[in-house]
């Protein structure tokens, strides 16, 4: 009976410790989602953005000023070391993506540093040297989470006639999805062949499919 009810109150611990770990990385991951996507609404208020406003905090200042500025200094060290890293990595942003009708605001990654971007589930071009100024077929890849509404989650609901916007060049164009496809993952390729027409493909597995399954959405200009 007493090791019953230990092995009861050990699995339920087990439980709870695994729920609130995966709670704890779903949270991180949305807040990395929310941070982009305030970055982006400040960099390019021509999007259609739907976003809720995070909660906005005041703080009083302290009287004794010395330890104000030195705070200051410290911080402006540190944010001298992040901008610098922040820096280099906006230089691979190549442009930035608007799905409202998924709620899907994300920057595209290129160059050679891609995989990087790819392993945290942000979004790439097909090849290091694709750019969206090139024109042709400019292809977009990235990962589907487990997690709702992360990355490209919710690319399912995609449908025909969906809209997308894509920001380059410090203007908006329109594109509006003309097919959404499942193939297996090893008949990608004709996907990825060049066009003259301009027109976005998106590549995506598709595991609640089956294994092997990936997601094509094709969308040309509206």
């Amino acid at each position: 009976m007493i090791r019953r009810m230990f092995c009861i109150i050990f699995c339920i611990s087990a439980l709870t410790l695994t729920a609130l770990f995966i709670y704890h990385n779903y949270y991180e991951v949305y807040e990395l989602e929310q941070i982009e996507k305030e970055s982006i609404i400040s960099l390019v208020p021509q999007l259609d953005l739907q976003i809720n406003p995070k909660q906005q905090y005041t703080y009083k200042e302290e009287s004794n000023n010395q330890t104000i500025d030195n705070k200051k200094n410290s911080d402006t060290s540190d944010s001298n070391t992040q901008s610098d890293h922040e820096q280099n990595i906006e230089r691979d942003v190549d442009c930035i993506i608007n799905i409202p009708d998924i709620d899907l605001t994300k920057k595209v990654y290129t160059g050679n540093n891609r995989e990087k971007h790819l392993d945290n589930y942000e979004l790439i071009t097909a090849t290091p040297d694709m750019k969206y100024s090139n024109g042709g077929n400019y292809i977009i890849c990235g990962h589907a989470s487990q997690l709702y509404g992360h990355s490209l989650n919710r690319l399912s609901e995609v449908l025909e006639y969906t809209r997308i916007q894509i920001w380059a060049n410090n203007e908006v164009e329109n594109y509006v999805v003309k097919e959404v496809k499942y193939v297996n993952m090893h008949e990608t390729s004709e996907y990825c062949n060049q066009t003259r027409k301009k027109q976005i493909t998106i590549l995506s597995c598709a595991k609640n499919i089956s294994p092997e399954s990936y997601i094509v959405v094709i969308a040309v200009p509206n």
